[in-house]
């Protein structure tokens, strides 16, 4: 495999993939794959520039078709309305936590009050209409939470 991939890239790179798998794979110890020593490399080196397609970035030229009628910024949930969202519209947010590599647990759903600050790492904000049954808005936001009380 690593065969296959190196032959299409620059010498440069040829030789940084080469060197990575003899280090990676054995030290002087003789004991496999207890380290792995990354060559540093240069992202913006002119060699790799024919990888980058532009062209093939879907999101370069993207529109939004949906308004996004919740943002977390700086940690403070605030919801913003447009000619479809008014004050009779409900909309909550909850915590999702992870539980180990495969499992999440959910938290209570909370109505959302401009400048929440809530307290988890994701946040998933949901609108109702009226009849409180159907979802109009799902959101799902992140953000690096710290604890400042400890």
């Amino acid at each position: 495999m690593i065969g296959e991939v190196t032959t299409r890239m620059p010498m440069r790179f040829n030789r940084l993939i080469k060197e990575t798998t003899k280090s990676s794979t054995l030290n002087d110890s003789k004991i496999r794959l207890d380290f792995c020593k990354l060559p540093e490399v240069d992202p913006w080196d002119p060699a790799i520039m024919e990888y980058i397609k532009p062209e093939k970035d879907h999101m370069l030229n993207c529109e939004r078709t949906l308004f996004e009628h919740s943002k977390l910024v700086d940690g403070q949930l605030f919801m913003y309305t447009n000619d479809t969202f008014d004050e009779s519209i409900l909309c909550h947010y909850r915590c999702i936590f992870p539980d180990g590599d495969h499992h999440l647990n959910y938290g209570n759903w909370t109505k959302v009050i401009n400048e929440t600050k809530p307290e988890c790492d994701v946040i998933e904000v949901e609108c109702r209409g009226k009849n409180e049954v159907e979802v109009f808005y799902q959101y799902l936001h992140a953000q690096i939470y710290r604890n400042t009380t400890k």
